[in-house]
């Protein structure tokens, strides 16, 4: 695994809420399911080993864990305003994406970015 559920647990203290048994206690098992199924979904984005993950690399791959644990319980519910984690993982997906198309490249926790020009081969327009 990329992370491991020990630091899945640290960094996302109420996952207990939401990744229980069928006796409704938090469930380890629950949890770890659900971190092998966020795993296929980051690595669709980026191909990466357990010991190459950054730190921003695991931010992203835990945003995917708990929109994953959102969605067990506010799966059909309406907001009026979008939660926070949806905005991540929203974020997390874009961010992602252009890695995989080659837009930003990640090493060692730093981030280039591939600009390109903009209208009128500018970015900032008078």
């Amino acid at each position: 695994m990329l992370v491991n559920i020990d630091w899945v647990r640290e960094n996302f203290t109420d996952w207990g809420t939401y990744f229980l048994d069928e006796l409704n206690a938090p469930s380890e098992d629950e949890l770890e399911n659900e971190m092998i199924l966020a795993e296929a979904e980051f690595l669709r984005y980026i191909k990466i080993e357990a010991e190459d993950m950054t730190n921003s690399m695991r931010v992203h791959l835990l945003n995917i864990i708990r929109k994953r644990a959102f969605d067990r319980l506010n799966l059909t519910a309406s907001f009026e305003f979008t939660p926070r984690v949806i905005i991540d993982y929203e974020t997390t997906i874009k961010y992602l994406d252009k890695i995989r198309r080659g837009e930003i490249k990640e090493i060692n926790n730093n981030v280039a970015i591939k600009i390109t020009a903009k209208e009128k081969g500018e970015w900032f327009h008078p």
